[in-house]
């Protein structure tokens, strides 16, 4: 059997191809996209289709993306790393809580350090009080997010055709 993985699809998007013949014999497997505490709703909407519908959601950028040092620095992320008696950084924080919504993270680093402190990650768990808290963080206006919706539903994403 074969599998699609999609890249920055929303529900719509991934509806289509999921009512496409070819999906049966190639489904979706796996949705690529920005995803933070501090993403918008419609990426929360667009994780829980995939994962209801048994598509992996790839949390890329799940450290803020461009804005990863005021992410990291954000209070509430901060906070919860003060106080945790096992994730010690901001970094594990914004890891743990993706891996605890059943999110699959690629954190990038070539530091060896980072890989281990990454990995630290499994040992660990937020509460549910901080679950909540980071939760709340979403639709954050102050940081940016790459919305691709609008461009690919009008072409100005699609190169356009020479007549």
């Amino acid at each position: 059997m074969r599998n699609i993985g999609v890249s920055n699809f929303d529900v719509a998007q991934l509806e289509e191809i999921a009512h496409l013949p070819e999906s049966a014999d190639a489904p979706i497997a796996s949705n690529q996209f920005m995803l933070s505490p501090f993403a918008p709703s419609f990426a929360f909407e667009t994780a829980a289709w995939c994962l209801e519908h048994g598509v992996a959601v790839v949390a890329h950028s799940p450290l803020g993306s461009m804005q990863q040092a005021k992410a990291l620095a954000h209070e509430t992320i901060a906070g919860i790393a003060a106080k945790h008696a096992s994730l010690h950084s901001a970094t594990q924080v914004m890891l743990r809580w993706a891996i605890q919504k059943g999110y699959c993270v690629i954190p990038g680093t070539g530091n060896p350090a980072h890989m281990v402190s990454n990995l630290e990650v499994y040992g660990a768990e937020l509460s549910a009080d901080d679950m909540a808290r980071l939760d709340g963080l979403k639709d954050h206006k102050s940081f940016f997010y790459m919305d691709m919706r609008e461009a690919k539903r009008s072409g100005a994403a699609q190169p356009k055709e020479e007549p």
